[in-house]
């Protein structure tokens, strides 16, 4: 059985789109196979941008532990961070979250690399825990003033691959325009 199984998840993952790919991860998830649940992770999180109007509404039917799982792959490829930031308050607006989750999924989020006035508004947003926007704030400032600290962050804070690059006009991803030079 397990040959078989395995025999399908070869065939499905070269397969996989937009289309099918929540199915898919459904479908892994379900059946508990390790290599194919992985793999349509890193199609949902590798294509998360284009998962827009009616695949936003079915990506926000997955439950938490899965949207974290998501959110927090190393192939995650938003084009800013605040297309994070956007998911995560549509999926915890629309759902019973404890503060735990609601947490670990703002977590997900590099707010250091927010504009400054959306950081601003997060602050003043009672869902989202304050602790994570004083840091955010925090690193954003020393960042501000030694751009250079950029490669001296943990992993998970590192700017996304796939930050959009505009001809090297900014000194860091940051969502903000108003940083070109």
């Amino acid at each position: 059985m397990e040959r078989l199984i395995n025999h399908c998840v070869d065939y499905i993952k070269p397969r996989l789109t937009l289309e099918n790919s929540l199915q898919a991860l459904h479908s892994a998830l379900e059946i508990d196979h390790p290599i194919y649940v992985d793999a349509c992770l890193s199609f949902v999180a590798s294509n998360f941008s284009q998962y827009t109007g009616q695949y936003r509404r079915y990506l926000c039917e997955l439950e938490p532990s899965v949207i974290y799982q998501v959110l927090d792959h190393p192939n995650l490829s938003p084009q800013f961070e605040s297309e994070v930031l956007a998911f995560v308050r549509l999926y915890s607006s629309g759902r019973e979250l404890s503060p735990q989750e609601v947490s670990r999924l703002y977590s997900t989020v590099r707010m250091h690399f927010l504009a400054c006035s959306t950081l601003a508004d997060i602050g003043d947003d009672p869902r989202v825990p304050h602790d994570l926007v004083r840091k955010a704030m925090s690193l954003r400032l020393r960042l501000m003033d030694s751009p250079n600290l950029v490669g001296q962050l943990p992993p998970d804070q590192h700017p996304r691959r796939s930050y959009r690059k505009l001809s090297a006009k900014f000194d860091l991803p940051y969502d903000d325009p108003s940083y070109a030079r």
